[in-house]
This record gives C-alpha cells, structure tokens and sequence, in this order.
C-alpha cells in the first residue's frame, strides 16, 4: 500500500490513496461489475483540480491475467462519455450510442491500472469456453 501511496501521489499530482479496497473473483456465475462511476454523487466542480485533473483515481491491479476471454475491464473513453464532467450521473447504463466506444483494458497479473473516478468502467462477461 506505501509504494501504491508514492505510485498515486506522483503520477496523479498529489492525490492520496482512500484505502477503500475490493478484491473478487469472475466465476461462470459470478454478477458483474456494470457500468457506473466511482464517485457519482459528488458535484463535479468538487472534484477536479482547477486544470482539469482528476482529485481521485481508481486503482485497478489484477492478481492473475484479464484477458477477453476470462474477463477483464472494460471502460468508456472520455472522448464518449458526455457525461463526465457533469453533475453526479450515477445512471449504472452507457448510452446506446456510446457502446460501441467501450474498450477492453486486457492486463497480465500484477499490472497497475490508474484512471479518473469519473470514468465509467465495468466487468465484461467471462468466455463459456474459459
């Protein structure tokens, strides 16, 4: 968690780690994570820093590879997400017209992922054949 600390710290400008931490695991069974927004409920002008940074990011580590095929995150790029300078938004479902953009983020274990707790990631579904 010390060296995540220092990771945040510099690479955001000076966010701090929350410790606020999930850890799961994807079966055939399991229920997604969809869509949604770390933070939705605060006002926006609240959280961003006056050049337009992020205050809080959300820290993704896998701890066994993501891949397509046995699920990984996906998220919605800012460029399709009119939402995400706006206030509270906490609609769990991506527009129709912006799924198309939703990208997986496929990671070997022990990869950090770092993005805006505006951004909208999820949970994609784990192949049948995994």
């Amino acid at each position: 968690a010390h060296q995540l600390s220092e990771l945040i710290s510099v690479g955001t400008r000076g966010n701090r780690q929350v410790m606020d931490w999930f850890i799961f695991r994807i079966s055939q069974q399991s229920d997604l994570w969809g869509a949604h927004r770390d933070r939705p409920a605060i006002r926006a002008e609240g959280t961003f820093k006056e050049d337009g940074l992020p205050k809080y990011n959300t820290v993704w580590i896998p701890l066994t590879d993501a891949t397509t095929r046995n699920s990984c995150l996906m998220v919605l790029p800012l460029s399709a997400d009119s939402g995400y300078f706006g206030e509270g938004d906490s609609s769990p479902s991506i527009p129709v017209s912006a799924l198309q953009h939703v990208r997986a983020l496929p990671c070997e274990a022990g990869s950090v992922v770092s993005f805006s707790h505006r951004r909208r990631p999820q949970g994609s579904a784990k192949s049948a054949s995994s």
